[in-house]
């Protein structure tokens, strides 16, 4: 810092209102914002805006702060800012004018990210980051007393793998939060997963009368990436998203608390312009590399020799080709088969019954010749074999 005493900046830093602009941020996530002229400002002058991100106590943090628009300054505290300790601080430590920090959070927790700059009234468009670090001495949940459990935030660089309840359009679902702290994505109460198609416009509406909702929705494919997110657009305190989707697959609708706190019920509704639903009957559907689709094993569908229903799917592969097949379900046990249907007999090459985490079943295979391969969603238990799951198909290579 070249003109403004760190020291002193960080005073007036502590006296600043973190009531504005807050927004959420994972670990694992690179965001884009911007100070304009209509921000808040520091006591000194300089415009800011807030993010707000979870984390676990041991749990070794780097943020890192880039504009070349203005001069940038970082500082982190615990939720609710303002006069909070400072945890960390920074102006140039990410090479040339960009600031970064790495430090250890000391709780469980919510954390306040001040984007800010070192001169009063800088405006321009920045990119912030936040990830977890090796080298923590994160406590897990098994570790620690059960009043103190808590989930470690999910790490948006990786793929996710959902448990998240199923979303219907034209029905809503209710549900609590409660006052533990954020799991990954697809753990905590409020999250719902959709599959969704190419073209189809979405609506989502978040309402509680016991907490402010906050509502995002996050596109589930070979990253995590959030694609909307909305505080007030549903009238009153109530959240509403109307997102147009990009690719058929899967996504997952996050709703929270505005701030931490305070628990409570809310609803959550799904409408859409015309979603597919899959065909019913085995055999006849079609999947495609990078596709996702939601289907029911239910009373109707044909059984295997032990009475547990299957659904069959068709992939069109080629020789040499290497796919990754997930089966999850919250209702069953999945199991998963690939084989060939000749004269309506079905004949594996290669099955899996977990390899997913928990119940949930994956497979990875190169296929041997060019043609129409059958995928066959089955349960592995009959004490337990009916019930909703989502088909992944990837093609790796």
């Amino acid at each position: 810092m070249n003109r403004l005493m760190t020291g002193v900046l960080a005073l007036t830093m502590l006296g600043a209102s973190v009531a504005s602009a807050q927004t959420r941020i994972e670990s694992g996530e690179t965001v884009s914002g911007s100070l304009t002229p209509s921000d808040s400002r520091m006591y000194n002058g300089a415009h800011f805006e807030v993010w707000i991100f979870s984390g676990s106590r041991g749990e070794r943090i780097g943020i890192t702060l880039r504009s070349i628009q203005f001069d940038p300054y970082l500082l982190v505290q615990p939720f609710p800012g303002g006069r909070s300790p400072i945890l960390a601080r920074d102006d140039d430590s990410g090479g040339g004018n960009d600031a970064q920090v790495e430090f250890t959070l000391p709780e469980d927790g919510d954390y306040v990210i001040t984007v800010t700059s070192a001169e009063r009234g800088e405006t321009g468009a920045y990119r912030l980051s936040v990830e977890s670090l090796p080298g923590g001495a994160r406590v897990s949940r098994a570790a620690r007393p059960p009043a103190a459990a808590a989930a470690k935030p999910s790490a948006l660089s990786k793929p996710a793998t959902p448990a998240a309840r199923m979303l219907v359009p034209g029905q809503t679902v209710t549900g609590v939060l409660s006052s533990a702290p954020r799991g990954p994505l697809g753990t905590t109460e409020g999250d719902w997963r959709y599959v969704g198609h190419a073209g189809e416009t979405i609506t989502l509406n978040l309402r509680s009368s016991e907490f402010d909702p906050f509502l995002t929705l996050y596109s589930i494919g070979s990253s995590v990436t959030r694609v909307a997110q909305d505080d007030n657009g549903g009238g009153g305190l109530n959240s509403k998203i109307v997102y147009r989707l990009p690719a058929d697959g899967e996504y997952v609708a996050r709703a929270e608390r505005r701030l931490p706190g305070r628990s409570g019920s809310y609803t959550l509704s799904l409408t859409s312009n015309g979603a597919r639903p899959a065909t019913r009957g085995p055999g006849n559907r079609m999947l495609a590399a990078g596709s996702a689709v939601a289907s029911e094993l239910d009373g109707s569908d044909p059984k295997m020799h032990d009475g547990t229903p299957y659904e069959l799917w068709t992939y069109a592969g080629r020789s040499g080709e290497t796919i990754r097949i997930t089966l999850r379900s919250d209702d069953f046990d999945a199991f998963l088969s690939i084989g060939t249907v000749t004269n309506g007999v079905f004949s594996a090459i290669e099955s899996a019954d977990d390899g997913a985490g928990g119940t949930h079943s994956r497979l990875e295979i190169t296929l041997p010749f060019t043609g129409n391969y059958a995928i066959r969603a089955n349960s592995l238990s009959p004490r337990r074999p009916t019930g909703d799951y989502v088909l992944r198909i990837e093609s790796l290579r």
